[in-house]
């Protein structure tokens, strides 16, 4: 009989025990799912590596919807505390089929940013992003940017970031150095409205690079991947604006290239003097596998000082096909992992306690579904992960979703939360306490 008072005790006192600080751990739990209102079917919503974005409490997710569906559509959404809504709808003006509107996007504050790979510059198809600002009512457009040298084919905005009042956009077919070497350019508002001031290419490009496949920018610092340099193994240049425009500085590339096929730099984080960069690729835990690796600032220079790869990686998975960070929170996206089905996805949580990484926790949205890829897209911004499925199928076949996920409390220590609610048992009953958290002492 005891057993079973002390049982139900513990469990009336377990939500109260878990709101005292330290106690209680987080597990990361879906909390909303966003889908744009009359999305078509083929959509792809959340369909490339950087297709989804989020800053506070708004989220943009873009559906560049292939295959002839139409001209692309990004969608944002804003949670009012309330719950996640729709709040906008964007498009390009005269938008025309296959224009890959939504191949990527990017928002900070009252910005956002959405690409068009196949967007017109004139009657040339180049490539365009469209920068969005939010008004306090609606979005609007306040640019369309295109590259001052753009050629047919060059696939300006392949990825874009924004910090603030620049924004990086890529365009890995440039071929200016080359047949698809690649080129990022540097777009600043300097008060008088968005203008090209740089064209950033690398000092040892060669044909087939990539460079520009992946972008990312804060402040001074750019990072552009070339997920094709040297045979395919990848690697990732460092620029930064000293106030003299933006120079190279740094070349990064894996240290422990597992094949030639790493894929290193096809996705990029940025966060102060931390960067990760994916290697979809990479073959360590078999051939595509996948992994993500860690790049630390200490006293001016950079240095890898981590590589991490999920406890359950397996070959095709392509950890690291996207990556977000936020301080010491990292989310790593596995879009062909079949823990629930065959390419149903995953993305995975990772956290740096001071000394070193720590898995926290996989994450994978039910029922799981073949093909759904899951995790093509990831973004963070403090207790709010935002992953895409650009398999789903609730609006329509393959219109695609996004999912937020939040931590949760729960019991982080279990014999420690027993232990203290025996004590409080034992104590209303006048026994001690025998550190064995299903005994009670008798009374002396």
């Amino acid at each position: 009989m005891m057993r079973l008072t002390l049982g139900l005790y513990l469990t009336a006192h377990a939500a109260w025990l878990c709101l005292t600080p330290g106690l209680c751990a987080a597990a990361w739990t879906e909390t909303a799912k966003l889908v744009g209102e009359g999305t078509p079917a083929g959509s792809w919503a959340g369909g490339g590596p950087n297709s989804v974005g989020i800053s506070g409490s708004t989220v943009i997710v873009g559906a560049a919807q292939p295959n002839r569906v139409g001209p692309g559509e990004a969608y944002i959404f804003q949670d009012d505390g309330l719950g996640w809504m729709q709040t906008a709808k964007l498009t390009a003006p005269n938008g025309a089929v296959n224009q890959y509107f939504g191949r990527a996007v990017a928002i900070d504050g009252n910005i956002a940013v959405a690409t068009a790979t196949q967007a017109k510059s004139g009657d040339v198809t180049t490539g365009a992003a469209y920068v969005f600002e939010f008004t306090g009512a609606v979005w609007q457009q306040i640019a369309k940017l295109t590259a001052d040298d753009g050629a047919l084919g060059d696939l300006f905005g392949s990825d874009v970031a924004i910090s603030g009042s620049t924004i990086i956009v890529g365009a890995d077919h440039d071929e200016d150095q080359g047949h698809f070497t690649g080129a990022a350019y540097i777009f600043q508002d300097l008060g008088s409205g968005w203008t090209q001031t740089a064209k950033l290419t690398a000092s040892d490009q060669a044909a087939f690079d990539g460079f520009g496949y992946s972008v990312d920018v804060q402040g001074s610092t750019a990072l552009v991947g070339a997920v094709d340099e040297g045979g395919r193994a990848g690697a990732v240049y460092v620029y930064e604006d000293s106030g003299n425009g933006w120079q190279e500085v740094d070349k990064w590339s894996a240290n422990d290239p597992v094949g030639t096929t790493g894929g290193f730099g096809g996705s990029l984080a940025l966060d102060g003097d931390r960067a990760v960069v994916g290697a979809f690729r990479d073959g360590e835990h078999g051939a595509g596998s996948g992994a993500a690796y860690i790049f630390d600032k200490s006293g001016g220079t950079w240095g890898e000082t981590a590589k991490l790869i999920a406890g359950d990686t397996a070959a095709g998975d392509q950890f690291g096909v996207s990556v977000a960070l936020w301080q010491d929170l990292l989310v790593v996206g596995a879009f062909q992992n079949d823990g629930a089905s065959l390419n149903s996805g995953a993305a995975y949580l990772f956290e740096f306690d001071g000394a070193a990484w720590r898995e926290l926790d996989k994450l994978t949205v039910a029922p799981g579904e073949a093909d759904d890829l899951f995790g093509y897209s990831v973004a963070v911004d403090g207790a709010n992960v935002v992953a895409t499925v650009l398999g789903d199928d609730e609006v329509a076949e393959k219109a695609g979703a996004a999912f937020v996920f939040r931590p949760v409390p729960e019991p982080a220590a279990n014999q420690l939360i027993i232990g203290v609610l025996t004590a409080l048992w034992c104590r209303r009953r006048g026994h001690g306490h025998s550190r064995s958290a299903s005994a009670c002492r008798s009374p002396r």
